[in-house]
């Protein structure tokens, strides 16, 4: 029987070892699990403020986009109202040509033009 309960006794201190180096194991373990979950987390951190600088680069980009529309509207007025004025200043143009024309009888010499240069000879 004390053989028996020596065996026992060995049995009990194997796995009483083996249990401590199973327990150093899974501290260990633990350990470099909580280092990778520091890196995860510095990572995080670091893609968070990435994040943070492109939002603040896109809202830039937004406000000089709609900085060039409003441009873009303002030329779009500009240049619909500069080809009013001109329209305006051509219709007034060709109005004081034709006074002038009907002033001079310019249509009645440029008749009486024609008419020479259709009498030469070539």
């Amino acid at each position: 029987m004390e053989k028996r309960i020596d065996a026992l006794e060995n049995t009990v201190t194997e796995i009483k070892v083996k249990l401590e180096s199973f327990g150093e194991l899974v501290t260990a373990g633990f350990k470099k699990v909580d280092i990778n979950f520091e890196s995860i987390g510095t990572e995080i951190k670091g893609l968070n403020s990435r994040v943070m600088d492109m939002d603040s680069k896109i809202e830039h980009m937004d406000s000089k986009i709609d900085c060039l529309d409003k441009k873009v509207d303002l030329l779009k007025c500009d240049t619909t109202e500069g080809f009013k004025a001109f329209n305006a200043k051509i219709e007034m143009l060709t109005d004081q040509v034709v006074k002038i024309g009907k002033v001079t009888n310019y249509v009645e010499y440029y008749n009486n033009l024609k008419v020479i240069n259709s009498d030469k000879p070539q």
